[in-house]
């Protein structure tokens, strides 16, 4: 296999080592090489893309020639199979004949191979590299920083976990490797200087302030921030005053257990002899937790948590009760356990039970696995470990997309623990994304039925926001989020309120509650996509298009290969009138694996947006795009058959539209049944169309949220009936149809633009006028978006 080296020097090596000088003689040579064999995953691209990237002064048909010509010179140099296309159009390496560097620290990074991944960066991407004239020299920036972005990140968390460990020369170690990365990035040299501090070198800490503050007045003609200023007079301060260069020690541990001794308080010293038992078993037990540090004693203030049992007489024996609390000065209690009744000469099962009790809620605060503690620091009634691991592993797979084995596994942890109401909520929102309501509203309710006497106040709040959800009701679903974000202000809680608020229409209020949530983090929620669509969807129909674009662009440079962040940026780039970058997007899209998205949904948003924003031409090209991964796709889903039908039928195509539903038969999804009576209406006939609105109109299904009204919308709108399609777009969001940012773009409503009570109907509620001031360029739209183009 060859070798290209990209990360802090730009080499060629063949298959036996020797290197391959000839392509990197030229730039635009070594360039197009760069282009076809960076991108991870690997990928075909257009030529036309490569021409406009490269040689965008000249025209096709002398662009065509010269990326002919490179081509060729790269197959002699490197060997006819490197390249491969699929005939005429598209064009990449073959990612099996050529390694790249660039390619494997993503797919270090993706497996979790932090420091084989940094092992791999030796510097800037293509360092020195230079193309004049065309849009290779932006593309090449986006990447430079991307790579020193998801590097610099790689090192902070390597240093992060060597200090969880307590070892702070490795610590130190990483962080200076962060700040070779990030020269600038003031948090990262911030860390540094705290490290040094900490592991006693005051002299090192001092020298590396003094350097990054040099650094920032030499290159950027600024100082270090207040904060670290504060940090390192602090430093230089408590030192002086103490009179000794040694730092004051700090805790190089960061979760640290403490296992008090557990107190026999039955009044019986023969009772003694558990209470020694119990205590070994609750610190052997939770020294298996490979996320924690355990230490037993009584005196242990710089623990992170305490775990304390005590023995009571019993009618049945002794109780046991344990408890967890914040080993800080506020001693809250983070949890309190069943009791567990003892025999008094217990065997070794009874004990465990006493110690799952308590694995379950370290677990739940400090498992790095899990996104949701429990809430708030309420003591609540908290599962068996048994129940918990299934519980860990079943949001593992909901945060995977599957959501099958999520909602046997989640509703598994119920089982075993019936008590355990939040599993079993979970665990309907798993099944409710499996496509069976039903199933999920009838799951939801026996799990708050069978743990009725234990369930939280949160959990509570938690089964009533997926009912209403479920059934469509707007207004309570926002009610329940709120209740919940008045118990917690937990990120994964604050961005369902959120997004409730967004379904309402009402923007400013989404954005207030969504700028308070870090994306990321930890638990399933790290790969949760949809707040770059919701963040952007708000910022859109509020006309904030640039902040909009620095929002989604934050997603796409954290998950480079999610499609969610990929469909808010096309709407992005649309509104800002950049086709060409809408269609290279798009290409990308379709270079990757679907999920809940497809790069299909990718194509048609950007179509939507494109033809709203003024650029049909594009769009139509957005449309065969789309049409043409779905028709290579090996397995297409009924679904992706369905959008097919529609683009064809956006597309004008519309003998081919109705022939390929008529592949699809019979008609009783709503898709299929909205698309027949657009196409009756299109062939002027009234008659069949009526017919579909009367059996969109029958449906009774409870959990349409008024879905099927969207579609009669649209059917009245194709017949020129405008005032009867307002009225039941106006029913259908009565219904419960969530507000989005599709609906300014959904071409089915475009014929109602021009009605003042359609973009009344639409205009954001709640708006203060601040955004306006806050996001919009001079000249560009106010903060009100003008619905349809």
């Amino acid at each position: 296999m060859l070798e290209f080296r990209t990360l802090g020097t730009i080499e060629l090596c063949g298959e036996d080592g020797t290197p391959i000088h000839e392509p990197l003689r030229h730039t635009k040579r070594t360039a197009l090489l760069a282009y076809l064999a960076t991108p991870n995953p690997i990928r075909l691209h257009r030529r036309e893309t490569l021409i406009a990237l490269l040689w965008p002064e000249l025209d096709e048909h002398h662009g065509r020639g010269i990326l002919r010509h490179e081509l060729y010179e790269l197959r002699r140099a490197l060997g006819p199979d490197i390249l491969c296309s699929d005939g005429r159009e598209l064009v990449g390496v073959d990612g099996d004949r050529l390694w790249c560097d660039a390619r494997a620290f993503g797919d270090q990074l993706a497996d979790g191979h932090l420091m084989e991944a940094l092992d791999l960066v030796r510097g800037e991407f293509l360092p020195g590299l230079h193309v004049a004239g065309g849009e290779f020299d932006r593309w090449l920036d986006g990447e430079r920083g991307q790579v020193a972005r998801r590097a610099g990140k790689a090192a902070e968390r390597l240093s992060m976990l060597a200090s969880a460990k307590g070892n702070l020369p490795g610590a130190v170690l990483w962080a200076r490797r962060w700040t070779d990365l990030a020269p600038y990035d003031e948090t990262a040299w911030s860390r540094l200087v705290s490290l040094l501090d900490q592991s006693g070198d005051r002299a090192g800490a001092l020298s590396a302030y003094a350097e990054f503050a040099s650094r920032l007045r030499e290159d950027l003609e600024i100082e270090p921030a207040p904060e670290t200023r504060e940090l390192v007079e602090g430093i230089r301060t408590r030192n002086t005053i103490a009179g000794n260069s040694d730092p004051v020690p700090q805790p190089s541990v960061p979760v640290v257990i403490a296992i008090r001794p557990v107190e026999n308080l039955t009044g019986n010293a023969r009772h003694d002899l558990l209470a020694r038992r119990l205590t070994d078993r609750l610190a052997g037990a939770i020294a298996e937790l490979h996320f924690v540090e355990v230490v037993v004693g009584s005196e242990t203030p710089w623990a992170t948590a305490v775990v304390s049992a005590n023995l009571y007489e019993h009618p049945g024996g002794l109780q046991a009760r344990t408890q967890l609390v914040e080993s800080d000065a506020s001693d809250r209690v983070l949890a309190a356990p069943q009791p567990v009744v003892l025999d008094p000469a217990p065997g070794d099962e009874e004990l465990d039970e006493v110690a799952a009790r308590v694995l379950a809620p370290v677990a739940a605060q400090y498992d790095p696995r899990m996104p949701i503690a429990f809430v708030g620091g309420v003591p609540a009634r908290t599962p068996t470990w048994r129940a918990w691991l299934e519980f860990i592993q079943g949001s593992e797979a909901f945060g995977a997309y599957r959501f099958g084995e999520a909602a046997r596994r989640l509703r598994r942890a119920n089982e075993i623990d019936p008590a355990f109401v939040k599993a079993g909520v979970f665990a309907a929102i798993a099944v409710a994304y499996c496509g069976d309501p039903a199933g999920a509203e009838a799951l939801a309710t026996e799990s708050l039925r069978a743990g009725e006497e234990t369930a939280t106040e949160y959990e509570r709040h938690f089964a009533a926001w997926l009912l209403a959800e479920l059934r469509g009701r707007r207004a309570e679903a926002y009610r329940a989020c709120s209740d919940i974000c008045n118990i917690t202000t937990h990120p994964v809680f604050l961005f369902m309120c959120g997004r409730e608020a967004y379904r309402l229409n009402r923007p400013e209020e989404a954005l207030g509650l969504l700028n308070r949530v870090e994306p990321g983090g930890q638990g399933w929620w790290r790969r949760w996509f949809e707040i770059y669509e919701v963040v952007g969807g708000s910022l859109h129909v509020l006309g904030a298009h640039h902040a909009e674009l620095d929002a989604v662009m934050g997603g796409r440079a954290r998950y480079p290969e999610a499609l969610e962040p990929m469909r808010a940026e096309v709407r992005t780039r649309a509104a800002l009138s950049e086709p060409r970058a809408v269609l290279d997007v798009v290409d990308q899209a379709t270079t990757l694996r679907p999920k809940l998205v497809t790069p299909a949904d990718v194509a048609w948003t950007a179509a939507q947006e494109l033809d709203a924003h003024g650029h049909p031409d594009a769009g139509a090209v957005s449309r065969q795009k789309g049409l043409a991964w779905v028709a290579h796709r090996p397995e297409p889903t009924r679904a992706d058959l369905l959008l097919a039908v529609r683009l064809l039928l956006e597309s004008g195509e519309l003998q081919q539209a109705a022939e390929r539903l008529q592949e699809l038969a019979p008609f009783e999804d709503l898709e299929s049944l909205g698309l027949a009576g657009l196409l009756a209406a299109a062939a002027d006939d009234a008659e069949a169309a009526a017919g579909v609105i009367e059996q969109l109109k029958g449906l009774q299904n409870p959990y349409l949220s008024g879905r099927h009204l969207l579609h009669v919308t649209g059917i009245h709108a194709a017949l020129g009936d405008h005032a009867e399609a307002i009225d039941t777009l106006r029913r259908a969001l009565a219904a419960g149809l969530p507000f989005g940012v599709e609906l300014h773009a959904l071409p089915i409503l475009r014929p109602l633009a021009s009605s003042p009570a359609f973009e009344n109907l639409l205009r954001p509620r709640g708006v203060g006028g601040g955004m306006q001031d806050m996001h919009a360029a001079p000249g560009r739209p106010s903060a009100v978006l003008a619905v349809v183009r």
